[in-house]
């Protein structure tokens, strides 16, 4: 991966080998092949220039943080549920318990979730390097 998350030094040097073919697509020209598509190549290339890398950089570190916050709070309601168990009995207890039990299959979805939201954003800071 590069060391830059600026991505006109990313594209920089694609430029130099984008500029020989564009000089090979005006040659065909010359020869008579036209293709309206290939006139167009510096115009595709340079859809991702200006692309903030750095805001997905930030966006995975916040994901990041919000899924270890969320599993600090995974092992607090696990207490809790525990605690719980040992010192309530009858319905409204079980109905407690039963909510709670709702809530962890929540929470622990969410943390993956975030997990893996901030995993394919590295990934795809990755790629789009």
């Amino acid at each position: 991966m590069p060391e830059t998350f600026d991505t006109a030094t990313i594209l920089a040097p694609g430029r130099e080998i984008l500029d020989i073919f564009t000089e090979y697509v005006a040659a065909c020209r010359v020869l008579g092949h036209h293709h309206h598509d290939l006139t167009r190549l510096h115009e595709w290339y340079d859809t991702e220039d200006g692309l903030d890398l750095r805001a997905i950089e930030g966006d995975q570190r916040a994901l990041t943080a919000a899924a270890q916050a969320g599993e600090q709070a995974l092992r607090l309601q696990d207490k809790q549920l525990r605690l719980v168990d040992d010192g309530w009995q009858g319905g409204a207890a079980l109905a407690a318990r039963e909510h709670l039990a709702r809530h962890q299959t929540a929470a622990e979805r969410t943390v993956t979730a975030l997990h893996t939201a901030a995993v394919t954003l590295n990934r795809l800071r990755d790629s789009l390097c």
